[in-house]
């Protein structure tokens, strides 16, 4: 037997919506909380770190401060850098980064 796709087997898990009783037509939402429900959807950890990191960056891309001067600044800046052969991005916060920080984020 040839192994499913992912999209087979979403396709799977709407067949056994349906089958199962459930309203219909219906939203993809309606669908995945009833997957997710029945234990038929079980997130990835990667994917559900990744999809939170993703949350974290954005929330501290917006993220403001008033400074000194009565200026509206952002509190936390992003530096790419690579470490041991890895390209990550480093937050930092304004008021407390090293100048060496904020060089790579300007």
């Amino acid at each position: 037997m040839a192994t499913m796709t992912y999209s087979d087997q979403m396709q799977r898990i709407v067949r056994l919506y349906q089958d199962a009783g459930q309203p219909w037509p219906a939203a993809a939402r309606q669908i995945a909380a009833w997957g997710y429900e029945q234990k038929l959807l079980v997130p990835h950890a990667n994917a559900a770190i990744k999809r939170f990191a993703e949350d974290i960056a954005r929330a501290m891309r917006e993220e403001y401060i008033v400074d000194p001067q009565g200026r509206t600044v952002r509190a936390k800046h992003a530096a790419r850098t690579t470490i041991d052969g890895e390209q990550l991005t480093l937050w930092s916060d304004i008021r407390t980064a090293e100048p060496k920080h904020m060089q790579m984020a300007f």
